[in-house]
């Protein structure tokens, strides 16, 4: 028997290693701290034996005998694995049985054991156990796609390379260190030396790692493309990477010349029970619940009961993933490279009809149910569900469509619908254009069929209409999914419709016509308590209450509002409903600003705005940071105003919610108007009408036009402030919605000083001129109506422009009052006044109230 000293026959890598640092560190350390059995597991091509020598080179000094590499790529029967492992020694057992001269020759020796690829031979792994046993200063480090299932076995998951983070923007120096595109980077350049890592391919190159997920041999493939293919293209080909994927290097191990032949390898070890179970798991997309496979089963009418067993052991031979959620769930994950693989197995088995459609049936049943459960406790958690599984329903989708079942794409999207649209509107308008669209495929060119399903989602899609602000056809969808369900006669549905067709009319903001769809649907629901199978109490009743609490809360009854916003919160908080409950408790918080309950409203929207910022719900985040301006406003904190309602406008635009942008921009007119930025508040104001003209809503238009009213007024535009008040004093009247009494002094205040100004006549001549104007007409009336400022300016025309508001604190200086007194008088914040003075000060070019009084006197600007 030959016995060497020291033993080192490692491979010497031709190619860099590169990206797998931590891990390396993590294994080192695992095995000089004293673990003798450590199987390195993960998918084919994941890079398990690049790593496995990487750390027996960098460590390998460790061990007194050396370090001994045994392939097994070749070794195909589980019997041959310790004379391979004889072989790799150099050992030759003369008389002796092979094992036990082996055992015999490691037994003194102090050494690491490499034993590459050991999947397909994974029933020998009882004598690796053995041979530990017998020889105690003997470590082994196995490479697997799956685990050895014996004692003292530490299994070490090999993970594919972190690509870039979609939700990231990467400078040029950052993108180049992601471990993806390292690799990637420097497989290209071996092959083309030119190549470099530009500007103008930075985003193709973090694509093709994030589409190929990081797979360090389906990496090294795609970078032996690039000689041919310039990433963009390349990219554009890798929708099937297993066609393009064909071409590894020539000393590279048969299955590891093709991603193809990696993945099939690891298929042929399965049985086939395994093989099936795989094939029909490729028709998930983006994961699957072990209760989803076990459904589709039973779908298939196939037995489910070997579902749990196999699924263990894909996971334990690395063709799943486990990925653990928040909630304790399991959910399985796959590779897209392996999953493609498995898709074309399941084409050759001619399984794929049959499978994807039981695939589309149990999200049509999984989507209904989910429905039902939204409004009540679990209503967070679904929406993460609705979120988890959308590569699944669009999955779904497509196969209803393509199979031309328009009645169970009907039903499919009543199942998504509460989900578009909170999720829609609150985060992500991607998802409303989606429910429009596939709705359109739906509805249109199919049977006008007389169900539930098609009314639902005719109203549903009127309602996506209404959050794009397409209103006209909107309410026709609408109205004709309320008389189908009328037709039908289901009352569920009846009230459901109704509060649908609410949005477009609420979003135009035409209160008057509301009102009367909404009290029908909290009447209708009211009668329909005890009996709410399909939707809910929540739904049926809750909703329809949030709804018109919201109409009265704009048309001024408040006390109205606040009942039925106060019962629609405690029929949520009792059932669990949290996204409505939260919004009716904004509303009240309104109601409390309405109403000049400043400290309560203040209280109650602070708190609702950590929970919207906790639950990252941003369109309720910029409602509640709009009304907190304003009330920082109220009480004459300019500059937290300014804040709060920038950043409601921000959030606004991040969105792209039109209404709100309008909206914010409006009210952030007012801040710039109190720090006396008079041109600067108008540039808002034009935006913000602009804006609220486009989308339909009134509401805001008649706060931009008495705003524009003000502004202009203290620019001395008398007439067209005069026309714009009495433009938007007929607005009101039409959409039905009277000033807040907390904000008449102010508006009444800003007329009288316009009316003063012109006298009566011309008062009268431009303010009834207003009124039977649209807002498009008297925003398009200011080069006609502007003239320039007479008595409301008086000398100051020939002299630095004071405003209105300047001259009366001019006025109440020379009467020697404090800044406390001034705001008393003007019911103003002396935070206001003192602001109001800078802007004198600045203007006359002065620094003192005595100067400034000096200079008004001097200029007769009190005359």
């Amino acid at each position: 028997m030959l016995i060497q000293d020291r033993i080192n026959n490692l491979p010497l890598p031709l190619s860099s290693f590169l990206g797998r640092k931590e891990e390396s560190a993590a294994i080192s350390a695992l095995l000089l701290q004293g673990v003798r059995l450590l199987n390195l597991t993960g998918t084919g091509g994941v890079g398990k034996t690049r790593l496995a020598l990487a750390v027996a080179d960098s460590i390998h000094e460790a061990w007194n005998s050396g370090v001994c590499f045994v392939p097994l790529q070749a070794v195909s029967r589980p019997e041959q694995v310790v004379p391979a492992i004889a072989q790799a020694l150099e050992l030759h057992a003369g008389n002796l049985p092979i094992f036990e001269a082996v055992q015999a020759y490691l037994r003194p020796r102090h050494l690491l054991l490499v034993l590459d690829n050991f999947e397909q031979v994974v029933e020998a792994a009882s004598s690796l156990t053995t041979l530990l046993i017998s020889c105690r200063e003997l470590t082994v480090l196995v490479t697997s796609r799956q685990r050895l299932h014996v004692s003292g076995e530490y299994e070490f998951p090999v993970h594919p390379l972190a690509v870039p983070d979609t939700e990231h923007e990467y400078a040029m120096e950052e993108l180049i260190t992601n471990p993806s595109v390292t690799l990637f980077l420097d497989r290209a350049q071996a092959i083309a030396p030119t190549f470099r890592f530009t500007t103008a391919n930075a985003s193709d190159i973090a694509d093709i790692c994030i589409h190929l997920e990081g797979l360090p041999l389906a990496l090294e493939l795609a970078a032996a493309r690039i000689k041919l293919l310039p990433p963009h293209i390349l990219l554009s080909r890798l929708s099937h990477p297993l066609q393009i994927l064909t071409t590894g290097y020539r000393d590279a191990s048969e299955r590891h010349q093709t991603l193809r032949n990696t993945i099939q390898w690891s298929y042929d070890l399965l049985s086939e029970e395994e093989q099936i179970l795989f094939r029909r798991l490729c028709v998930f997309v983006g994961g699957c619940s072990l209760k989803a496979v076990e459904a589709l089963y039973t779908l298939l009418s196939d037995d489910p009961t070997g579902v749990f067993e196999n699924s263990a052991s894909l996971l334990n031979k690395s063709l799943l993933m486990r990925d653990e959620q928040e909630d304790g769930q399991i959910r399985f994950q796959m590779l897209e490279t392996i999953r493609d693989f498995g898709l074309e197995c399941l084409q050759k088995h001619s399984e794929v009809d049959q499978v994807q459609q039981a695939h589309a049936r149990y999200f049509l049943f999984w989507a209904k149910d989910s429905r039902k459960a939204m409004f009540g406790s679990e209503q967070g958690l679904l929406i993460k569900r609705y979120l988890q599984e959308q590569w699944n329903w669009r999955a779904a989708m497509h196969v209803l469509l393509k199979q031309q079942d328009k009645e169970a794409a009907l039903r499919l999207a009543g199942g998504l619908s509460i989900f578009w649209m909170i999720w829609g509107y609150s985060f992500d308008q991607v998802y409303l254009i989606e429910g429009k669209n596939f709705l359109e495929q739906s509805l249109f060119n199919s049977d006008k069929s007389l169900t539930t399903a098609r009314a639902w989602a005719l109203s549903l899609y009127g309602a996506i209409l209404a959050m794009l602000y397409d209103l006209e056809r909107s309410e026709v969808a609408c109205r004709e999914g309320l008389a189908l369900a009328r037709k039908v006669g289901d009352v569920q549905y009846i009230i459901g419709c109704l509060w649908m067709l609410s949005l477009p009319l609420l979003v135009r903001n035409d209160f008057k016509v509301a009102r009367g769809v909404v009290e029908e649907a909290v009447s209708l629901a009211r009668g329909l308590r005890d009996d709410c199978t399909d939707w809910g109490i929540v739904w049926l009743l809750g909703y329809s209450l949030h709804r018109a609490g919201y109409v009265a809360l704009w048309q001024g009854r408040y006390a109205v509002a606040r009942e039925m916003l106060a019962e629609m919160i405690t029929l949520g908080n009792q059932k669990g409903e949290r996204f409505f409950t939260l919004w009716s408790t904004l509303f009240l918080g309104e109601v409390d600003f309405f109403e000049g309950k400043d400290e309560e409203a203040r209280e109650r929207i602070e708190l609702l705005m950590s929970m919207y910022k906790s639950l990252n719900i941003k369109t309720q985040v910029a409602e509640a940071l709009r009304f907190l301006g304003l009330l920082a406003l109220r009480r004459g904190d300019i500059e937290e105003a300014h804040a709060q309602l920038s950043e409601s406008l921000h959030i606004h635009k991040e969105v792209r919610d039109e209404q709100g942008i309008a909206w914010s921009g409006i009210w952030l007119a007012k801040v710039e108007h109190a720090r006396q930025n008079l041109e600067s508040a108008r540039l808002l104001l034009q935006d913000g009408l602009s804006r609220s003209l486009k989308s339909s809503g009134k509401l805001y238009t008649v706060m931009g036009l008495e705003e524009l009213g003000g502004v202009v007024g203290e620019q001395g535009e008398l007439t067209w402030a005069a026309q714009l008040f009495g433009a938007a004093e007929t607005l009101r009247e039409v959409i039905g919605t009277p000033m807040p009494p907390v904000e008449r002094p102010e508006h009444e205040k800003q007329i009288a000083t316009v009316h003063m100004a012109l006298g009566e006549a011309g008062w009268s001549k431009a303010w009834m001129r207003g009124c039977s104007m649209t807002p498009e007409q008297v925003l398009a009336a200011q080069e006609v109506a502007s003239a320039p400022a007479s008595s409301l300016q008086g000398a100051a025309t020939s002299v630095p422009r004071l405003t209105r508001r300047e001259l009366e604190v001019l006025h109440y200086i020379a009467e020697d009052l404090t800044n406390a007194q001034i705001a008393t008088k003007l019911r103003l914040s002396t935070v206001t006044i003192s602001s109001y003075l800078r802007s004198i000060y600045k203007k006359l070019g002065v620094s003192s109230r005595t100067a400034a009084l000096r200079f008004a006197l001097d200029h007769h600007l009190f005359s």
